[in-house]
C-alpha cells in the first residue's frame, strides 16, 4: 500500500531547523518509526523549501509530530497543510507552544 502526502511548511518567525530537526528525532525514535533519516531529510527539505511529499506519514502523524516540535519553542507559531490521495484528505494545523491551536480535516467524503 502507498500513501502520499503533499504538505506546506509555514512559520511566524523563522526557526531554528537544526534545533527543529533534532526535536523531531527524539519524537520519532521514542516511537519506533521506520527510516527516521530518511524521514528527518523530507522534512529538513520541506521546512527549507516550504513544503514536500511525504510517504506513509499523515495528519495525524504530523499532529503529534509537530505537538512535540512545537514545545521546543515558545513563541513560534508553526503552520502545517496537507493533501493526500484522497480527495477529501485535505487539512490545516496549527501548533504553538506544544498545542494543536487550530485543526482543520481531513473531510470526509458525504456520498
Amino acid at each position: 500500500m502507498s500513501y502520499h502526502t503533499h504538505v506546506d511548511f509555514q512559520f511566524s518567525d523563522e526557526p531554528p531547523i537544526d534545533s527543529v530537526l533534532d526535536r523531531a528525532r527524539i519524537y520519532l525514535e521514542a516511537r519506533g518509526i521506520y527510516a527516521v533519516d530518511d524521514l528527518l531529510e523530507d522534512l529538513r527539505a520541506g521546512f527549507e523549501e516550504g513544503n514536500g511529499l511525504f510517504n506513509k506519514f499523515m495528519s495525524h502523524d504530523f499532529e503529534g509530530l509537530m505537538e512535540h516540535v512545537s514545545a521546543g519553542f515558545p513563541g513560534i507559531t508553526f503552520y502545517v497543510r496537507g493533501m493526500g490521495e484522497e480527495y477529501g484528505d485535505v487539512w490545516l494545523r496549527q501548533f504553538a507552544d506544544g498545542k494543536t491551536t487550530a485543526r482543520t480535516g481531513p473531510f470526509e467524503d458525504d456520498e
